[in-house]
Order: structure tokens, then sequence, then C-alpha cells
């Protein structure tokens, strides 16, 4: 009985284990049919959670885990999806489809060897396989082996393999040997063999443009309107293609029909603002988004597209007043729009130094979003704004950990690090960010940067030709380049590496401010004003060439050209109060007082009237403070100044500029315990100016400390610099 009755027993334990392993099985696959449906829909969050699940119970379900790669890839999560495709192999490794997705991101990741090693594998399980085949002619492409990439290629189509990806790599073969027509007529026969396939119809029009054909172009890009009558992008391209080629009012015709169409459609009023703003058209953008909001009155995107065209035109009140309009819009504090909105306050004001007003908007962030990234960003580079780097350091881990893909995210990490002399932390900031990110160019920049800072200048060096072998055509990184030599003194170098600027980008100024930099340093004042003549025709309107040339001008006594300059700027905007202010530095070299006094007259008058049309612009006010100080004629000038930059102040406490305004003010005033405690602060800061040393210097001498008023004052008169009160320091100077 004994033996029945444990023979019956092990049975009953058998059925137990066998339905519940059944239960197991059916369960997973319950979960795994409905992430797939999940999927299908475009819920690629749910349908994760599902695959997850089904993973759960079985951790070795290799189909569900391709699909969680899936998942990832649709969600922007490109390390997330190469490790569910790495494990799939290590799974199963005659998956194809995830030997296929291995081999893209080596593609993507410049690691031709590995992706051909991967579509390799994936071949000896499916020869036959048309994606993977395609795949392993784009990396013949990118392993540079041109020829025999084109003979494969060839070797596809007379297959009867006609997708639209082997007519376009093989074009590209055409293309790169300049042969333009037969890559137009390879892709006219793809036309042929794939008449829906948009991709084509695109590269084939961009050869046409590339070639100055013009009508070809367009007659394609209206049949792809006529293939996908609502797809905005065609008609957009149609009209940037009559736009560039001076066909203005038929580009217009288009836009106009485009909104027409359906004027009160969302995402048509944002991509036509963003045509204007990508041809450089801001202010029939802004017409253009303005329109929109009639139509539209309680849209946050049409706002924060019209605010970013006003900070990128230097209106940042108009940005702040159209931003608090959102905030209006919405009572709830958790609401994702006023989320932004405030994130975009947040960083106008810090733009403009108000980090009082810019950590405000930050804090209510944070208070309904705990773990919103932007706002941890946003607060961290405050907190750099501040100089305060411990904090910061703990800001931007937060953002890299929840982000790490996020490049600028590690970069003002490393650059907390450098701030609070952790060089070697720096370092391995941006080394495990390249881990992730291996051809960053702005992390190999930034990591060429800490090399520079710790002297290293071989390392920094090779970082930036590194960078420059892949794209010779960087002109940011060359002009680093440059920069670098002449950090160590390489002027021969630098002034190759400047000229190739020059010679790459003729019509672009940087080559040419940078070359002018160079002679400057040089003492060839002549060959700088040539260069810097040459950028102000190519930007007229660029403040920074202006001054540059005005203080060249200067050092050349060339006091009529610097006038003439001025006044031609003044001319046309007469509200210009820092071309006045400059043309005032120019009379005063000249010791002409009376046309000083007359410009910074001008210049006061000029300031004015922009504050009153931009209140709460405190760069306006804190220069309108200063000049009134040094140059006001009424009566109450000197205390209104006060109370100028005493408001200006209180809104940016940290901005030197600022401070150093309201303590001369101070000392000009008497109080020269509080100017000189602000003083020291600014100088600290920013120990090269000049005017600060000048300023230090007078409120030390007042205060009878001569010997360091000596110093600070022997400082401000360095270089050939005009700023108003450098005769009084010369006269100090020589009282001591």
């Amino acid at each position: 009985m004994k033996i029945h009755k444990g023979f019956g027993l092990l049975v009953l334990m058998a059925v137990l284990l066998l339905l519940a392993c059944g239960g197991s099985e059916a369960k997973k696959q319950k979960f795994f049919e409905k992430g797939k449906t999940l999927y299908e829909k475009g819920d690629y969050v749910k349908a994760g959670l599902e695959f997850k699940n089904a993973i759960q119970i079985d951790p070795k379900f290799s189909n569900a885990t391709y699909w969680l790669g899936m998942v990832e890839l649709q969600k922007g999560n490109p390390k997330g999806a190469y490790a569910a495709f790495a494990r799939v192999v290590e799974l199963d490794p005659k998956n194809v489809n995830a030997r296929i997705q291995l081999a893209r991101f080596f593609l993507i990741g410049r690691a031709p060897d590995k992706a051909m090693e991967a579509v390799e594998a994936a071949l000896k399980n499916e020869p036959r396989n048309e994606e993977a085949l395609v795949l392993k002619g784009a990396v013949m492409l990118a392993k540079k082996d041109t020829d025999t990439g084109r003979v494969f290629l060839k070797e596809l189509l007379d297959q009867g393999i006609k997708k639209p990806e082997v007519y376009i790599l093989l074009a590209s073969t055409y293309m790169q040997k300049g042969e333009y027509k037969d890559a137009a007529a390879l892709l006219r026969s793809g036309i042929e063999a794939n008449p829906k396939s948009i991709l084509l119809y695109l590269t084939l029009a961009d050869i046409y443009i590339l070639n100055k054909n013009v009508d070809k172009a367009a007659a394609l890009l209206q049949k792809l309107t006529e293939i996908e009558p609502e797809n905005v992008d065609f008609k957009l391209k149609l009209a940037g293609l009559y736009w560039d080629s001076n066909n203005q009012e038929q580009a217009k015709a288009l836009i106009q029909g485009l909104v027409a169409a359906d004027p009160k459609s969302e995402v048509r009023r944002l991509r036509v603002s963003g045509f204007w703003i990508a041809k450089g058209q801001f202010k029939t953008a802004e017409e253009e988004l303005k329109a929109g909001l009639r139509e539209l009155p309680k849209s946050f995107k049409l706002r924060f597209t019209l605010a970013n065209i006003y900070v990128r035109m230097g209106m940042t009140d108009q940005a702040v007043t159209i931003l608090k309009e959102c905030v209006a819009l919405e009572k709830d504090a958790a609401n994702p729009d006023i989320i932004q909105t405030k994130n975009a306050l947040a960083q106008v004001h810090l733009a403009r130094q108000e980090l009082a007003d810019a950590q405000k908007y930050i804090d209510e962030v944070i208070k309904e979003s705990p773990k919103n990234v932007d706002a941890h960003f946003i607060k961290g580079n405050i907190l750099l704004a501040k100089s305060e780097a411990v904090p910061a350091i703990a800001e931007f881990r937060m953002v890299v950990t929840e982000r790490p893909t996020f490049v600028p995210g590690h970069i003002r990490l490393a650059e907390a690090h450098g701030m609070n002399k952790q060089l070697n932390m720096a370092f391995d900031t941006l080394r495990n960010a390249l881990k992730i990110n291996p051809k960053s160019r702005e992390l190999r920049r930034a990591l060429a940067n800490v090399h520079a800072a710790q002297k290293d200048y071989a390392q920094a060096q090779s970082q930036l030709q590194d960078i420059l072998a892949e794209s010779p055509n960087d002109l940011e990184t060359r002009s680093d380049l440059g920069d670098l030599y002449m950090a160590i003194r390489d002027q021969k170098r630098a002034e190759a590496e400047y000229g190739d600027i020059k010679r790459r980008a003729p019509s672009l100024a940087l080559g040419y401010l940078k070359m002018a930099d160079l002679y400057t340093v040089q003492g060839k004042i002549d060959q700088a004003v040539s260069e810097l003549s040459r950028a102000h025709k190519l930007e007229p309107n660029s403040l920074m060439v202006t001054y540059s040339l005005v203080g060249d001008y200067l050092r050349q006594k060339k006091y009529e050209s610097a006038v003439s300059l001025l006044e031609k700027r003044i001319q046309q905007n007469p509200l210009d109060a820092i071309a006045y202010t400059m043309l005032g530095q120019v009379h005063l070299a000249q010791k002409n007082n009376v046309d000083a006094n007359t410009a910074y007259q001008k210049a006061i008058g000029a300031y004015e009237e922009i504050l009153k049309r931009q209140p709460n612009s405190w760069v306006v006010a804190n220069n309108l403070a200063y000049l009134l100080s040094e140059f006001g004629r009424k009566a109450g000038d000197m205390d209104r100044a006060l109370t100028l930059a005493q408001k200006v102040y209180t809104k940016a406490p940290d901005n030197v500029s600022f401070m150093d305004t309201l303590a001369w003010i101070y000392y000009k005033k008497g109080d020269n315990a509080k100017a000189l405690e602000l003083l020291f602060k600014a100088q600290a800061k920013n120990p090269e100016s000049l005017p600060f040393n000048y300023h230090l210097g007078m409120a030390l001498y007042k205060a009878g400390k001569t010997a360091e008023a000596r110093d600070r004052l022997k400082k401000a008169l360095q270089g050939g610099s005009v700023y108003p009160g450098r005769d009084e320091a010369a006269q100090t100077l020589s009282k001591l």
C-alpha cells in the first residue's frame, strides 16, 4: 500500500508540474501577443511592459527580448535596444533579425568590420535574406570598398532585388565620382520599379538641385505632393527650392496656400514658421505665429516657437511676455505645458543673468515634477553661473543618470568638476560619456578643452585633429585648433588654421575675425584692419565686428574712419545706444570732450527710449545707470542712476557688470565702504577688466590704501583701450 501511495503522490506531483508549466507557457505567450498588438498600435511604453512581463516568466524568451529591443529603438534608447539584440543573439545565434539590427548599430557606430561580421552571420542562416544582402552592400561602401560594393549592388539588381535602398546605395557610388547623369538615370529606373518610393524621388530631386536643374527638381517634388497630398514636408521643400532659386513670390504663394488649406492646423503653422526661421525671415515667422494665435488662442506650441524667435532676435522682454501668457492658459501647475513654460522662462532669465528669477521658476517645476531632467539641467547651469560647483555637480549627475545619452549634461558635469579643481573627475566624466557616444564631436571638443586646461596641449591637439580628419569642414573645431596654437604661441600654425577657415568658407566672417585677432596680437594693426574690413562687409550689422574694427582704428589713430563707421551704423538705427557710446570713446581718444559728451548724451537718450519699450531689460537699465552717473547733466541724474543700478543688481546679483556699476555709483556718491565691498568681488571675478581695475584703484586711493591702489591703476592702464576715466587713472597714478 505504501508503494502505491508513493507512486500516486509522484503522479500527482508530475501532473501539477505539467499544469504549472503549461500555465506559465500560456501566460508568457499571452503577454507576448499583447505586447505585439500594442507595438503595432504605437503604444511602445505599454508594449515594453508586456514584453518584460513575458521575459520575467522566461528569461530565455528570445522573441520577447527581440521585440523589447524594437520598443527601445522606437523610444529612442539605442543603448537599451543594442543590449536587447545582443542578448537575443546570445540566446538564439540563428536569429537573423537580431543579427541585422546589430549590424545596423555597428554601421551607424562606424564599426564596419563588426557590421560585416554580423551580416555574414545572418546570411549564413538565410543566404537569400534581402535585408541582409542590401545591408552587406551598405557595409562595403562604408568600408570604402566602392568598386566591389558597386559590383555587388548591381548583382542584387540582376537577381531581382530592386528595393529602393539598392538603387540609392548604387547611385551614391556614381555620385562619389561625380557621375551625376548615371546616378540620375539609375534613380529613374528605381522609380519605375518602385513608383511610390518617397526616398527615391527625394534623392533624385536632390541630384537635380545640386546640378541647378530647378525645373526637373520642382517636377519631382510636385509629383510627391500628388502621391501624398497631406504631407506638408514636400510642399515646404518645393517652396524652399523656389525661394533658393530667387523665385520668392512663387514660394510665398505656395506657403500661403498651405496655411489657407487648413488655417486652424497647429502643425502647419509650426512647420511654416519653421520654414521662415530656416530662411532667416524672423519677422515673417513672427507674423505667421501671431496669425496662428488668432486662430488658435490657446496654443502653447505656437507661443513656445514665438518666444524662441524673440530670444534669437534679442527681444527677451517679448519672450518673457509671451511665455507668461502660457502660464495664464492653465491653472494646473503640474500640467506638462506649464512645466515646459516655466523651464523656458527660467532659461530666458538665466540668459539675462537674472538668476533669482530663473531659480524661482525652476523651484516651482521641481516641486511639481521632482525628476524633471530639463529643470535639473537648468538648475545646474544656474549654480555654475553662481560659481557653486559642488551643488552643480549633484544636479548634472542626476541629469546624466536619468538621461545617459544627453551630451550637454556630461559636458556641463565635466565643467563643474573643472570649476571644483577636479580635472581627473572631468576626464572620467567625458571618457565615460564617450563610451556611450564614441563619435560625439561635442564630447571630444570638451575633452580637448580639459586637456588644454591641464596644459596637455599634445593630447588636446590630437583630439581636435581626429575630429578634423573625419570632418575637414568643421570650422568651429578648426577654430579651436587655431586657438590652441595661439595658446602655445605657435602663431604660424594658428595662422595656417585660420587661413584654412577663410579658404573653406570665404563668405563667413569667422576666418577673417580670427586672423584679425592674430594680427592684433602680433602688432600688425594694418593687416588686422584689412581682415576686419572684410568681415564687416560680410556682416555689417555685427556689433562684435564693428567694435573690433573701431578698436583697431583707434590703435591706428584713424579717428575719422572710426567716426564714419559708427555714424553709418547710427544712420541705420538712430537708437543704437552702443554705437553712440563707442562714438563717445572715439572722441575721448581725440581729447574732444565736447563731441564726446554730445555722443554720450545721445546714448543716454537712446537707452531711455529703449527702456520705455523694454522696461525689464536689465542690461539696458545698467548701461543707462552707468552713463547717467558719468555724463548725466540733470539734477537728480545721480540719484536715478543709483535707483536703477540697485534695482538691476537685485535682479542679478551675480552679474559682475551690474556689480561694478552699482559700486562705482556708490563711490561717486561718497559711500566708499559699499563701493569697495562690491568692487573687490567684481574684480576678483574679472581680474583683467581695465575699467574694473580703474574703479577699484580709485576706491582704494580714496580709502588711503596707496600701495594697493597703485597696483590696480597700473593694471587699468595696460594696453591702449580707451574708456571713460582712463585719463583720471593716469593722473591719479602719477601722484602715487
